[in-house]
């Protein structure tokens, strides 16, 4: 027992310094009650605080002092640098520098806005927590940015009572009419001096800083890190695309600065604080983190006291607090006291519970009330009294018709709105916050005195702009319009109709009753905040309103202003942030006429919005157009005078003082040397413009119709005029068309300024590039077949001059369809380059059909080639294409293509041979190669409706090489037998093949003739022949080649659907009168030679049988219409017979 009492009294005391001080910290222990119901309350209240910023990075070690220590006398340290950093601010900051302590923490802290419920000093929250158990007076300013709120102190004496008559007149005249002249409130406002200014307190002020002096160890005094610690921006800021901003803070009085030791964001519960205090904070060795507490043991602690030192330990997340007593200045005895044992000292017993309430009641009326953003709010508690309010002094301020910049608080809220709005605008998903950004800016509009602030009243225009058309917007890829639910923000509420619409009360008493305000804040409807839409020509036209409001600021407070504007006399100044700007390259400033406005260097910041101002007017006017081309294609003129419109910006880039280029000089501004890509986006869309009307050329007025300019191009126009830049529209740029030949060649000329215009540009993007390739590229094509098309129509209409104009016109032609060919192939566009190729191909053919002599008697030269570069043409499309499973469409019509050139260019050869120029062994080796080519592709893959197409050019090439064959072989005089039967054996070859290609396409006409000429060949081998038995053979085949027509000859005699019998081509009926004399006349030679035979032939009946049946029709009768019915019944009959010859 005895060793636990020693371990227990060892617990009990606490050693926090050297041996040689002879006091050490008791441990408190206090008693606990099973039945207290709230003995426990204060661990379950949540609370959480995480430092965003400290001027102390290491916490001084605590010295404890030694027994009877006279704190009345100054410390060693007392006053120096390094400690008064550290303990300094607690005991000594200026009641003045905290008026605008929440804006300055705002402003230092923006990306806290929004996602925090109040922004504060530490020592106003405390006063509105302890408000039901207090019965001082409570004054603060309340202002509303977003879902934040900013409380400030408002000290009445001060603004009110003893400021000069002209500072806060109205709201002084209120407060005597209606506060001070109520029932008691004489008696509320006698104390005409806050405590703080007693001799009491001062004196108190000063022990306690001579306390915290002697606490801080000597060694720590000169060596504690005292370096400012920032967490806040361990993560990279957001940097503006536009450039690096001026900053802020370099032209704002660091004396003025309300420099807390901490900046804390501090969680209660469900509510989320940006605080800033000043409570110094100790460590030791065993308890790293502690407070310091200086008591009276002749005065008892009261429950304001208790709760205020637990404030501060929770927003510090302090665990303990050590409590130094004294008696008259001379140290007694110290105790560590746990933060969660705070509310039950004895004498300052509190439930924690009830703080929270109030702390959610509090922020919940102030949150129901204070609606307006932009708005100055009163939160005032008189003295003894138990009904908090809540006064709009903006709206009351309005109601008496004073001058809002009474108000000492506007020009303050007018730039935390700006700086706040600025701040979503550069984060990286600030579109999740338009309708947020709009409504800042605008609410700082309002507020701001633009005649003071003309550099903030522009960037907030600017910026008002560039939400409803961002400047990284990627034309012509409209952005996803779509808005994301802005759950952490909110701009501006619908206020609860109340009689009195500039104040609210609520009770002290209900404060403390859980969720008692929550009714009221759940009547408050949210206002429809603004909204970008997905209306680009809306969007665009709400950018332009706001640029040239800027840009006509910039031109009246140019000539206006003073050479240095006044700064506020404010706290913080605030100056705006200058737009970035870089210029590519200024040349002399020598000969320059117009405005002077912009000359002076302190302008220059004029000179830089000038150019942003231009450049988001130019990109309006480009959006406009692209959507006009959009949604009114018949209207071309609409699209043209909004560019136009850019085209003039683009001339005017640089403001007045500097040298501006000239106006253009032709239809394009091919003389401005500042390349942008939004400036070939404009030129390609200009392109896409004028294609467009190519395209639907039937469509489009002859001349334009006429566009009302609306009221901001005339402003902007106006402005340039009172710039004294002259008649600055000119209508030379983009011209209507007047033809479609126009229409394509202005089309053309605004892809290749598009394209080439990207060539000193790096951040011109490969698929930018490419698109504006494309269009060339489809442009110059269109223009070739147009060419092509005139070049055909001049062909077909004749005339005493028509081949020179078609010379022309094919040169025009093949110059534009080599071009696109080039810009392809430049690109890597295979499928384009393979089409054009085939453009080529078929203007060559035109060429060709152009330059075949009248009377043709053989092929010319001048064909040949013609032919032969169409053929080159088609073999490069296959080659870039590679395979047909890449491109299958574009594949089988070039190989209909090809195969139709090889086709026709070996008939040419075959039906008007050249032999002025070639020989007919090289004649007839290149028909050769060129229908083997023929038959080579017409037996690839195909589509199946392509199929029948190519296996009857197949055919029909069969069929002609068949008879270059039989020619060959019909006039191969002097060549050996050998050589002949080889050339009738290939013959015989082709001649099956095209006879099975027609069978199955059903071609029986060709079939007829096919075995008419095949029959020729054995005719012709007949005569060389003497013996009878292969004359017997011979004829045997040929009446084979007759006999297999019996198919044909059936389909040609089959009725038709009405049961009549079909009518032969003149062509047709020939043949088959031939063919049946031919039968006749073998069968006649047949029955002879077997006659003539020695031996028995058994044969020799059957062809006498077969010659009688062959008689049964005679092609020397009057044929019939149904003649050749009998012949097809005759031939039938005929193939039932089966001679042989042995």
């Amino acid at each position: 027992m005895e060793s636990c009492e020693e371990d227990d009294e060892k617990e009990r005391t606490l050693q926090m310094s050297s041996p040689a001080n002879d006091l050490t910290i008791d441990i408190y222990r206090p008693l606990l009650s099973k039945d207290s119901e709230h003995e426990n309350e204060g661990k379950r209240i949540k609370s959480f605080a995480f430092d965003l910023h400290s001027t102390v990075s290491i916490p001084p070690r605590l010295s404890l002092l030694q027994s009877n220590t006279d704190l009345n006398t100054p410390p060693a340290n007392w006053l120096l640098s390094h400690p008064k950093k550290i303990v300094g601010p607690a005991v000594s900051r200026n009641p003045k520098s905290t008026e605008f302590a929440s804006f300055h923490m705002a402003s230092s802290f923006l990306d806290s806005m929004g996602e925090v419920d109040v922004v504060s000093d530490a020592e106003n929250i405390k006063k509105l927590l302890k408000i039901p158990y207090s019965k001082s007076a409570v004054s603060m300013m309340v202002h509303r940015v977003g879902n934040t709120l900013l409380l400030d102190e408002f000290d009445i004496h001060t603004h009110l009572l003893r400021a000069a008559e002209n500072e806060w007149g109205w709201l002084k005249k209120f407060y005597l009419e209606h506060i001070f002249a109520s029932c008691r409130a004489k008696q509320k406002a006698s104390d005409k001096k806050s405590s703080r200014h007693s001799r009491d307190y001062l004196q108190q002020q000063n022990l306690i800083s001579k306390f915290l002096y002697h606490s801080i160890a000597l060694n720590e005094s000169e060596n504690t890190d005292t370096q400012v610690q920032d967490r806040n921006h361990q993560v990279q800021p957001v940097i503006d695309p536009l450039g690096d901003p001026v900053p802020e803070e370099s032209h704002v009085h660091d004396d003025a600065l309300p420099q807390f030791s901490k900046n804390i964001i501090w969680t209660f519960e469900d509510l989320r604080m940006l605080i800033g205090t000043d409570m110094p904070i100790f460590g030791g060795s065993t308890h790293p983190c502690l407070s310091l507490r200086l008591r009276d043991m002749s005065k008892p602690i009261n429950v304001l006291t208790g709760l205020d030192y637990w404030l501060d330990n929770l927003m510090c997340n302090v665990p303990e607090v050590v409590m130094c007593y004294h008696l008259g200045g001379l140290v007694q005895k110290y105790e560590l006291i746990k933060t969660d044992d705070l509310p039950r000292l004895p004498g300052s017993q509190f439930k924690p519970g009830i703080i929270k309430d109030v702390a959610q009641n509090i922020l919940s009326f102030l949150k129901s009330k204070a609606t307006k953003a932009g708005h100055t709010y009163w939160l005032f508690k008189a003295k003894d009294d138990d009904i908090v309010k809540l006064y709009d002094l903006t709206s009351l301020c309005n109601d008496l018709n004073e001058d809002i910049n009474q108000n000492p608080f506007t020009t303050p809220v007018a730039m935390l709105l700006f700086k706040v709005a600025r701040n979503l605008k550069m984060s990286s998903d600030w579109k999740r916050h338009q309708g947020t950004v709009l409504a800042l800016l605008k609410n700082c509009l309002s507020l701001l005195d633009a005649t003071k602030y003309p550099q903030v009243a522009t960037s907030a225009l600017y910026y008002l702009s560039d939400v409803y058309l961002p400047t990284s917007l990627k034309v012509p890829e409209a952005e996803d319009t779509s808005e994301e639910v802005e759950e952490e923000w909110s701009d501006e509420w619908e206020e609860p109709s109340t009689e009195d619409h500039f104040s609210a009360s609520v009770d002290v008493a209900a404060l403390s009753t859980p969720q008692q305000v929550q009714a009221e804040e759940e009547n408050v409807r949210r206002n429809a905040r603004p909204t970008v839409g997905d209306n680009w020509e809306q969007r665009c036209t709400f950018a332009l309103q706001h640029a040239i409001e800027a840009l006509e600021f910039l031109s009246n407070k140019g000539k206006t202003t003073k050479p240095s504007e006044e700064e506020p006399s404010l706290a913080t100044p605030l100056k705006p942030i200058p737009m970035p700007y870089q210029t590519l390259k200024q040349p002399p400033l020598d000969g320059v006429t117009g405005s002077l406005m912009f000359k002076e260097p302190q302008n220059e910041w004029k000179q830089q919005y000038w150019r942003l101002l231009m450049e988001k007017c130019r990109l309006a006017y480009v959006t406009l157009a692209d959507e006009a081309r959009k949604t009114s294609p018949s209207n071309p003129e609409k699209s043209l005078s909004h560019l136009r419109m850019a085209a003039l910006l683009w001339a005017y880039l640089e403001p007045p003082g500097l040298p501006l280029p000239g106006p253009p000089q032709s239809t394009s501004p091919q003389n401005l040397t500042n390349s942008t890509s939004l400036q070939s986006h404009a030129l390609g869309l200009a392109g896409d413009v004028y294609f467009s009307m190519v395209q639907h050329w039937n469509e489009v007025t002859s001349q334009p119709q006429p566009v009302e300019r609306n009221l901001i191009d005339d402003q902007l126009l106006q402005l340039l005029r009172n710039l004294q830049l002259g008649n600055v529209l000119d209508e030379s740029y983009f011209p209507y068309p007047t033809s479609l030949h126009e229409a394509l060649q202005f089309s053309l000329e605004q892809y290749r300024l598009a394209l080439a215009s990207f060539v000193p540009l790096e951040s011109g993007s490969a698929s930018d590039v490419l698109s504006l390739a494309k269009r060339l590229g489809n442009v110059a094509n269109e223009m070739g077949v147009f060419f092509m098309s005139k070049a055909s129509a001049v062909m077909e209409e004749g005339g005493a001059e028509w081949k020179r104009k078609f010379v022309e016109l094919f040169l025009v032609s093949q110059q534009h369809l080599e071009e696109g060919t080039f810009v392809f192939r430049k690109i890597k566009d295979n499928v384009n380059v393979a089409l054009l190729s085939c453009n080529l191909a078929k203007l060559h053919r035109l060429q060709a059909r152009a330059l075949a002599p009248t009377e043709k008697k053989e092929a010319s030269l001048a064909e040949w080639k013609c032919y032969s570069k169409a053929l080159q043409c088609y073999k490069q499309a296959l080659d870039i294409l590679e395979r047909r499973e890449l491109n299958t469409g574009i594949w089988d019509a070039i190989v209909w293509d090809y195969t139709s050139v090889l086709f026709t260019l070996a008939s040419l050869l075959q039906d008007f041979a050249p032999l002025s120029i070639k020989s007919r062994e090289e004649v007839e080796a290149e028909i050769i190669q060129l229908l083997e080519n023929c038959i080579t592709l017409s037996k690839s893959e195909t589509s199946e409706s392509r199929l029948p197409l190519l296996q009857y050019r197949a055919a029909t090439c069969h069929y002609r090489l068949a008879s270059l064959y039989h020619d060959t072989y019909r006039n191969g005089d002097g060549e050996s037998i050998i050589n002949g039967r080889n050339v009738r054996m290939v013959a015989e070859q082709h001649y099956a093949d095209a006879n099975t290609l027609f069978n199955q396409l059903e071609h029986w006409d060709e079939v007829i003739r096919l075995q008419l000429e095949k029959a020729g060949v054995y005719e012709f081998q007949l005569k060389r022949l003497t013996g009878v038995v292969s004359k017997m053979r011979i004829l045997q085949s040929i009446l084979d080649c007759y006999r297999s027509t019996k198919e044909a000859l059936s389909a040609l005699a089959q009725p038709t659907s009405g049961g009549d019998v079909p009518k032969l081509e003149p062509k047709t009926s020939e043949c088959l009168t031939l063919m049946c004399s031919r039968i006749q006349s073998t069968l006649l030679q047949l029955t002879k030679l077997s006659k003539s035979v020695k031996k028995p032939n058994w044969d020799a009946d059957i062809f006498r049988n077969m010659y009688s049946v062959s008689l049964k029709v005679s092609p020397k009768q009057p044929i019939s219409p149904d003649w050749h019915v009998h012949l097809a019944r005759v031939v039938t009959e005929l193939g039932e017979f089966q001679p042989s010859v042995n």
